[in-house]
């Protein structure tokens, strides 16, 4: 009977598979820490599911006087056992002793399909006295999730700016000073390729003036930059504006910077960055139009994460989301994806099962209130199959109704001979297509056009993927020209700024009026993957 039970208890025991997770360490990588010194925290990850894990990490470590706040930051974890996650250096100005609160990591398992949440050790760190002792101590907090990228620093000095003139001002200037390195960039390559098409015809082409065209450049930077403060001052004293700022300044927020982007004096986009004494961040932004105030919006973080909340307590998306894990889907993505349109927003999660099928689920929200959420999936071939295979067993019966049809027809056909003869031939309408899947494709064959060096043909292969989605998200099916495209998006209402300025470069590069370059393409390919992106 012994030996009975010692066979059932290890029976019992081999059926049982431990559940798996990730596992995470916080850890200092520099040791000896003194003032003067800069501290790098990192987290080591240990994955034993051998296969890559999107990740998001919360984890605030302020020590030394200095410190950094990650309210949000999407990483994606290798495949590998074990991996590190390194943060950007911490300057060293005060020394002590100082306890740092866990990390939490959030991720889908993809053993169980579930959301689980992970914490780090806490980490106690000392700095003692070195050779440094000052310098611009704050915290820096950094969102980079949901498709955002933000980052600011709060200082306790007493240098620090309140007026929202002077804020403004401040990124202002910043702003003007990248735009002139752009500029001047671009100055420089276009005078490279001058020079390389004089040598090429050398005596068989007048000698060109570089002198009026740096001069010319010039012009064009200071014009811009009177745009700028220009504009800047118009929305600065706009009334809703106003409005807007000063219901920021009650909530608790401070305007962190912004962002200034004119086509003239009175016309053009803004970004206000704003931060409260928590660490969340919020943003007014819009355009002006002609002077006149244009879809201005008000974005926190706060709010955000309380339409994810309501997202994923709300019944109808648990039961969606409830239905995709039973037939194998997984997340793809740790956060769902915003798209905002006044005061209506709709949040996107985007699943995938092993066999690379997706499904996509948007809940969206009127005034932070959830109104409707809807599915969407890829239609699987087995699917396909079933229809066609229902089509087959219906086809004799609709043999028979189609016959009948047949020889009704051919009656009235041999009475209207004469006119059916001078009628318009049938035209065949074009086979629907996935636009947004095919356009994700020819997204991914332009990355690896660009990948082996064929420069231009990825930037044509992006133009068009752009032009397909929006030909026939719109209902026209055919091909448009760049210009086309534009003035449909225009006629229906969609942004069009970024969409025409992905165009435009690649236009230039297509004609050989300008040269590519990594970093512009990139920012072809990240417009382009919006754009298709959106409902």
């Amino acid at each position: 009977m012994r030996a009975l039970l010692m066979i059932l208890f290890v029976l019992l025991a081999g059926g049982i598979v431990e559940a798996r997770e990730l596992s995470i360490e916080k850890i200092v990588i520099e040791e000896d820490l003194k003032t003067g010194d800069s501290a790098t925290i990192a987290l080591t990850v240990d994955n034993p599911f051998g296969q890559e894990i999107n990740i998001t990490v919360v984890d605030k470590n302020v020590f030394g006087g200095n410190g950094i706040d990650i309210e949000c930051m999407e990483v994606t974890i290798p495949a590998n056992p074990e991996s590190t996650i390194s943060y950007q250096p911490i300057q060293l100005f005060e020394e002590g002793k100082s306890v740092l609160s866990p990390a939490i990591v959030n991720y889908t398992n993809p053993d169980s399909g579930s959301v689980d949440s992970i914490e780090s050790n806490e980490l106690t760190v000392e700095v003692e006295e070195g050779s440094g002792g000052s310098g611009g101590q704050g915290i820096t907090t950094i969102y980079q999730c949901n498709g955002m990228n933000m980052q600011s620093t709060s200082y306790s000095s007493s240098q620090q700016q309140n007026s929202m003139e002077q804020q403004m001002q401040e990124q202002m200037e910043q702003q003007m000073q990248e735009s002139q390195q752009s500029m001047d960039e671009m100055m420089q390559q276009m005078q490279e390729q001058m020079q390389q098409q004089m040598s090429n015809v050398q005596n068989n082409q007048m000698p060109q003036d570089t002198g009026a065209l740096k001069q010319e450049m010039q012009k064009q930077r200071e014009e811009y930059k009177q745009m700028q403060q220009e504009l800047a001052q118009k929305i600065q004293e706009d009334e809703e504006f106003k409005k807007a700022h000063e219901e920021m300044l009650e909530q608790g927020y401070e305007m962190t910077g912004g962002e200034v982007d004119p086509e003239s004096n009175n016309t053009g986009d803004f970004k206000m960055n704003y931060q409260d004494a928590a660490g969340e961040t919020a943003s007014v932004s819009g355009s002006m139009q002609d002077g006149e105030m244009q879809d201005m919006q008000k974005q926190s973080s706060a709010a955000d994460k309380q339409m994810m909340e309501q997202m994923q307590q709300d019944p109808e998306f648990q039961k969606m989301q409830q239905e995709l894990s039973e037939q194998g889907f997984n997340q793809s993505k740790p956060m769902p994806s915003f798209e905002r349109d006044g005061n209506q927003t709709e949040l996107t999660m985007e699943y995938q099962d092993a066999e690379g099928e997706r499904a996509e689920i948007t809940t969206k929200f009127e005034n932070q209130t959830v109104t409707s959420v809807e599915m969407e999936r890829d239609v699987k071939k087995e699917d396909e199959e079933e229809e066609e295979n229902e089509w087959y067993r219906k086809l004799p019966g609709i043999l028979l109704m189609l016959a009948g049809i047949a020889l009704v027809t051919y009656a009235i056909m041999k009475v209207n001979k004469k006119k059916a003869s001078q009628g318009n031939a049938m035209t065949d309408h074009e086979k629907p297509i996935n636009h947004r899947k095919e356009a994700k494709k020819m997204l991914a064959e332009a990355q690896k056009l660009f990948a082996e060096d064929k420069r231009k043909d990825a930037y044509e292969m992006a133009s068009q993927a752009v032009r397909l989605f929006y030909s026939h998200k719109f209902g026209y099916r055919k091909e448009l020209t760049n210009s086309q495209t534009v003035d449909a998006l225009k006629k229906h209402g969609g942004g069009h700024k970024d969409v025409q300025k992905c165009l435009n470069m690649c236009g230039m590069v297509e004609f050989a009026k300008y040269s590519a370059n990594k970093k512009d393409f990139s920012e072809i390919i990240r417009i382009a993957e919006e754009a298709v992106k959106e409902r």
